[in-house]
This record gives C-alpha cells, structure tokens and sequence, in this order.
C-alpha cells in the first residue's frame, strides 16, 4: 500500500514531494516482505505481506493504465529547446503554485506511511516470535517443571498475542487513515479540477470581455473619426456660412445702394413727367386757347353777319356768346390732395360732400371735400391693394375690393370692420351693393367668376361663371348685373334667376373692358 499511494499523488498532482513519498516508500518495501517459510509451515497465522486497501488498488491500476497511454506520439509533437526550457520553467511556477495547499497533507502522509512499515516489522517480529515460542512449547516435556515453564510460556504468548492484536489494530488504524488521507486527496484533486473550470470559464469570460472591449475601443475610434469628420465638415459650413454672409450683406449693401439709385431715378423720372405734364398742360392750354379764340372769331363773324340781315340780331348775338361762353372746359385743378403714399385706384363720392378713396397702399380713406387737411377716417384691414370701393344707397356701408383675394365691409357710422368676404383664387378686381336694402354684394375676379354674397346668412348665394377675367361690375337694377372683361366683351346677368349661370346677353367690343357704368336717371 505504501508503494502505490506515492504514484496516485504524483499522477494527481505532479508536486516535487511527491517523488521524495516514492522514494521512501520505495525503502521500505524490502523490508516489509512476507516471510514464505512462516506462513507456509502455519497457515493459522495471518499473512503479514504488505497487502493494500482495495481503493488504493483500483486507483493504482487506473493510474498506472493512464500512465502507461501515451497523451502524444513522438512524432506529433516535437519541441526545441528554448521552448522546451519555457515549458519546464512554466510546469515548474504551476508545481510551485499547486503544491502549496497539499504539502502538510504529503507530510502526514509520508509519516503514517512510515509508522505502517514500523508496525508492520513489529507484527512481523512478533508473529516469528510467537511460532518460535510454540515450537518450543511442543518440544518441551512434560512434567511439574515443564508445567510451569509452559504455564508462563502461555503466559508470554498470550501477551505476545495481545500485543499482536494491538498491533494489528493499530495497523488497521493506520491503513484506515491512509485510506482517508487518499480520499481527501481524490476530493482535493476533484476540487482542483472544479477550480480549474471555474478559472478556465473565468478565462473565457475575461478573453470575451477583452474582445467586446477591443470592439468597444474600435467603436470608439470609429465614432471618434467620424466626430472628427463632422466637426471638419461643420467648420467648412461655418466658414461657408461666413462667407456668404460677407456675401449677403454685400449684397445687402449694393440692393440699399441700387434702391437709393432707383429712388434718385424715380424722383428724377417724376420731375421729368412732371416738367413733361406740364408742358403738355402748357400746350393743351395753347392749344385750347387758341381753339377758344379761333371760335370766338367764327362767332362774331357769323354775329356780324346776322346784324347785316335783321335789326334784332345784335340782341341774339349777345345771347349766344354767354351761352357758349358758359359751357367752357376747365383748365386747373380746384384743390390737389396728396390722398396716399402710392397710387391712387378709386375715388367715389358722398352725398354729403364726403369723398371716398383707395390706393396701392392698402388702405381707404375718408375725406371731407371742405376741407384740406387730414382725412376724417383710415381703413387699415386689407392685405394687398385696394382695387375698388362702393357705398349701397343709404350710404351705411362700404364695400371694399382687394388683390388680397378678398372684399370687405365697413360700417360708415362708426368705420368698424363688418363683413370678410373669401372665396376668390385670383385678384378681387371690382364689388358692387345689388339691392336696396344693402344686404347683396357682387364682387368680381381674376378667377373668371363672379359672387352673389348674401350677407344675411353670411355665405356666397351664387357663383357666375364668366369665362374671362372680370375687371368691373355696375348693378342697372336690383335683377341686372353688368360686367366687363378682358375677352373684349361686356356681359350682362339676370341675378333673380337660380337655374342657369349664363349672362343673358353679351356685347363685343374692339378692345379690353376696363370700367363699366350705367346712368342712374
């Protein structure tokens, strides 16, 4: 048993102690053989060979098999020499970091090993000592002496017996130790071996975490380029951007510069059509004069010879020349109003010598003819300008048409906004009160059509669909509806009827219709 234990633990663990184990187990065995001649002439004494533990057996013979299989072939694996070196350097670091927890354990082992061989012999010495003492004892006579020399012969072989019983138990207490020792030592390796995988799935784990972390350091430089990149790419816009921002207010610079210019030119372009109208003005006025003046003289020839003939045409002369004297054209504005800041689209007047205007400038406005001052009230709520303005015939409302697509209704009593009529997709170019009790508007469009509103119900009552542009409306009655258009042609719509959307009637004239009226007597 002692010789085969020290195998198992070099098999095991590969420790330098180990080998010293088998060594002096190896000492030892020499002395421990079975002596033949004993057991041969006296089989009633046990057999004292240095049998082992059945346990030390099957793991002996198991280690041995392993031991006796080759793990590589000669040929498969050939190593140099400094790499030789390198392996034997490494085993040597594992043996010394392995073996430390089995030490104490290998020395104890060493020592119950050695007391098992010193039982052994001393077994052994005493069970030669017994069989000598029972040959004597036969050879002996018997009589009275040989009575008492047997007597105290028993005497020593029972104490020789007893003392081989205790030394047989102590044998068995010794084997049974050994015995745990070697299970302690196959429950150490067993742990060893769990450790092992323990450390080995540690080692994966940390080879994973090293590659997720080599991948995260990859990623890192790749969005660390790409950073790098971006920022590139966004200080090429900013310098972008600076530049075109030098470029813009440049730019600016030269549109404020060229509008400057285009003012000067458009002021020097109003003196000149000024300086130009009055010229005009100045030859009209010539021209009128003479017109005037060449007139007079065909009058007062034609008088002179009316006198000629009757005695009573002196009187009819007079009469005459102050009825064509009073028909005279007028040459000079009254008063001139500077009314709005751009130009001037529609002017309607008031029965209460008030005047309505409205302009480019998106506003309408309110004046009183008698005076000359600022006007009585503005209306700012249109978007675009202003194209047409028309009270109803209690002049309570204003009408309002507009480029902003839409019309609007203000309350002349207190100039309030009333009524937003959308609906139009083009230019709002004309819109009429239809009816004497101010509740029906027309307005027309650029959309080619025209819109009955009924502001009752606050909704477009009829839609007329013209085909042409519509630039001007002009109500005959409360049932006729006139219109004109840029097809050359006027239209004329019966608005009481709800079946057809065609004009009743239409007139086709050489030219663009650009403003249609109708005498009111």
């Amino acid at each position: 048993m002692s010789s085969t234990t020290p195998d198992t633990l070099s098999l095991e663990t590969a420790t330098p102690p180990l080998t010293t184990a088998e060594s002096g187990s190896s000492e030892l065995s020499p002395s421990v053989a079975p002596s033949p001649s004993v057991s041969a002439e006296n089989p009633s004494i046990p057999s004292t060979s240095p049998a082992t533990s059945p346990l030390s057996a099957d793991i002996t013979s198991e280690h041995k098999t392993q031991l006796s299989t080759p793990v590589f072939s000669s040929q498969s694996f050939q190593i140099s020499p400094q790499d030789r070196s390198k392996v034997l350097l490494a085993l040597r670091r594992r043996n010394q970091r392995e073996a430390t927890p089995f030490i104490n354990l290998i020395h104890e082992h060493e020592r119950s090993a050695n007391t098992v061989e010193l039982l052994r012999k001393k077994t052994i010495t005493l069970q030669l000592e017994n069989e000598r003492l029972r040959q004597e004892l036969r050879d002996v006579p018997l009589n009275a002496q040989g009575e008492q020399a047997d007597h105290a012969l028993r005497t020593e072989v029972s104490e020789l017996e007893k003392r081989l019983y205790e030394a047989q138990c102590e044998l068995t207490t010794a084997l049974r130790g050994k015995d745990e020792n070697s299970q302690k030592i196959l429950s150490l390796n067993d742990r060893i071996r769990v450790k092992d995988d323990e450390l080995n799935q540690k080692e994966q784990k940390v080879r994973n975490l090293q590659v997720e972390l080599q991948s995260a350091q990859d990623t890192i430089v790749q969005m660390k380029s790409k950073i790098e990149t971006l920022e590139e790419q966004s200080n090429a816009q900013a310098d972008e951007y600076r530049v075109l921002a030098l470029s813009c207010t440049q730019f600016e610079q030269r549109l404020l510069k060229s509008e400057d210019e285009n003012r000067q030119i458009l002021q020097q372009f109003m003196k000149f059509k000024e300086q130009f109208a009055d010229q005009l003005n100045q030859q009209n006025d010539e021209f009128n004069a003479k017109r005037q003046e060449k007139h007079h003289q065909e009058i007062e020839n034609k008088v002179k010879d009316l006198a000629k003939r009757t005695t009573e045409s002196s009187m009819e002369s007079t009469y005459f020349s102050n009825v064509i004297l009073a028909s005279e054209i007028p040459n000079k504005a009254k008063s001139v109003i500077d009314a709005h800041d751009d130009e001037v689209t529609c002017v309607r007047f008031l029965s209460n010598h008030n005047f309505i205007t409205a302009g480019v400038d998106r506003y309408v406005k309110i004046w009183d003819s008698s005076s000359q001052g600022s006007p009585l009230s503005t209306l700012s709520s249109c978007n675009a300008a202003v194209t047409c303005v028309d009270v109803d015939h209690q002049e309570s409302y204003l009408v309002a048409a507009s480029y902003d697509y839409s019309s609007r209704i203000w309350s002349l009593r207190d100039h309030r906004l009333k009524h937003s009529l959308t609906g139009h997709t083009g230019k709002v170019m004309a819109a009429r009160f239809i009816s004497e009790d101010s509740y029906k508007v027309a307005t027309g469009s650029y959309d080619r059509t025209i819109k009955v509103w009924d502001l009752k119900q606050r909704l477009c009552s009829r839609v007329l669909h013209c085909h042409s542009s519509c630039t001007d409306l002009v109500t005959i009655d409360s049932s006729v509806l006139c219109s004109g258009h840029l097809d050359k042609r006027i239209r004329f719509w019966d608005i009481r009827s709800q079946k057809s959307d065609l004009s009743t009637s239409e007139l086709l004239l050489s030219g663009k219709v650009t403003s249609v009226d109708a005498s009111r007597s």
